[in-house]
């Protein structure tokens, strides 16, 4: 697999935070970490993409941006948001520059990063950007560090892909400590990847 190398350098990433919008009848987060994720996977249907994640993880949001999250993966940010601690979001920016360049996918990436880093004061990159493959789509992985809505450090790892659409962002949440609990969750989410031809 592509992403072997890059599983096992598990460092520290942040989450996209923005907050996650409620879904109606739906409770953020009480105490206590979530059920470990199902290793039965379940698919979704994005606009452009295609994947599978856990079937007994929620999904958040549609469109341009989306969450997936365990109960208890979500906690309040105020009475209609909430801040993912534990998933991942995937969210599609646009880019403003030439995609075709050489350094197009670095360039996006670094502004995708740059604008976290308005709304997360706290948001460091902890390991560099490697180029990976998505799908056979060339893609940056990045790690970064953030704190915690749920207190302490947490790790995010972002996979970045320029498609025509703008820059498609996988950004995998969850606290440091717990983070290789979940590495291997994300790992299956992002092998399972497949775009829109």
């Amino acid at each position: 697999m592509e992403f072997e190398a890059v599983k096992r350098e598990v460092l520290a990433l942040p989450v996209v935070k923005k907050n996650v919008p409620l879904a109606p009848g739906s409770t953020p987060s009480a105490s206590g970490p979530p059920a470990a994720p199902s290793g039965n996977l379940i698919a979704y249907q994005g606009t452009s993409y295609t994947l599978n994640y856990p079937d007994n993880w929620k999904k958040y949001g549609d469109g341009k941006d989306v969450s997936f999250a365990p109960d208890r993966g979500i906690v309040q940010a105020n009475t209609t948001q909430g801040a993912l601690a534990y998933g991942m979001e995937i969210s599609v920016t646009s880019y403003q520059g030439d995609a075709n360049a050489a350094d197009a996918l670095e360039t996006a990436t670094q502004q995708f990063i740059t604008g976290l880093q308005k709304t997360n004061p706290n948001l460091r990159v902890t390991r560099e950007s490697q180029r990976v493959h998505l799908n056979g789509q060339p893609g940056l992985s990045t790690y970064l560090s953030n704190d915690s809505p749920v207190g302490g450090q947490e790790t995010d790892w972002i996979i970045t892909v320029l498609r025509p659409e703008g820059l498609l962002s996988f950004v995998c949440v969850s606290p440091q400590k717990d983070f290789s609990n979940y590495e291997k969750t994300y790992s299956k989410i992002l092998d399972s990847v497949r775009f829109a031809q």
